[in-house]
């Protein structure tokens, strides 16, 4: 008889090894650069598998600011050794320190390549003519060229 999500997560609470455990049944997220966390119904409401397993092996978070961080940065690992508190602004700086936070052209939100910030920057014209010419708004294009955002891109 195959394991429920609910047995699955409770099966993996001791769980010893170093290879990340990859969430077996549903999962949630997706679309353009998002990730896909693992879903488990926990008496009838939908929760994040990773951190149903940060509480079961963790305790309660800290504080309500607190995440369920992966040091893995696999959203689709229950691996208990993976997983700890952190609060969003230290998860956020883990994922830049390791490269992987989406964002410039791999951010789901993005209409705009590495090389458009780079001819945006170069361009003479006026942020409103710019922002026109890409489909974009005005602020955009003066934070991209006052380098407030896409700070990664060089040149």
């Amino acid at each position: 008889m195959a394991l429920s999500a609910e047995e699955f997560l409770h099966a993996h609470i001791n769980h010893t090894g170093d290879d990340c455990v990859i969430w077996p049944f549903a999962k949630k997220g997706g679309g353009r650069g998002r990730a896909l966390y693992g879903a488990v119904k926990v008496g009838g409401i939908q929760k994040l598998a990773h951190r149903c397993m940060c509480i079961l092996v963790n305790g309660e978070p800290p504080t309500s600011r607190h995440e369920a961080a992966h040091s893995c940065h696999n959203p689709a690992c229950i691996n208990p050794r993976h997983l700890r508190w952190a609060t969003r602004l230290e998860n956020e700086a883990d994922k830049d320190a390791r490269g992987t936070r989406p964002r410039g052209e791999n951010h789901k939100n993005t209409h705009l390549s590495d090389e458009d910030v780079r001819a945006i920057r170069r361009d003479p014209r006026t942020q409103r003519e710019i922002a026109k010419s890409y489909g974009i708004s005005q602020s955009p294009v003066g934070m991209i060229k006052r380098r407030e955002t896409w700070k990664h891109v060089q040149g």
